[in-house]
């Protein structure tokens, strides 16, 4: 599992709806982190994503 922000969610979610992706501290704002699967698509867009900042 590698961690990910709230615009790379929903880019990864959008592109892949099918990804496994969970957040943690549901029941709490702004305290939740966000983490996906490390499957070979999602780590190629993951780097596009990043590389475009």
């Amino acid at each position: 599992m590698i961690e990910i922000s709230r615009t790379e969610k929903d880019a990864i979610s959008k592109k892949y709806p099918n990804a496994h992706i969970v957040r943690t501290m549901k029941q709490y704002s702004k305290r939740g982190h966000y983490f996906c699967e490390e499957s070979k698509k999602v780590m190629k867009l993951l780097a596009e994503l990043r590389n475009e900042v």
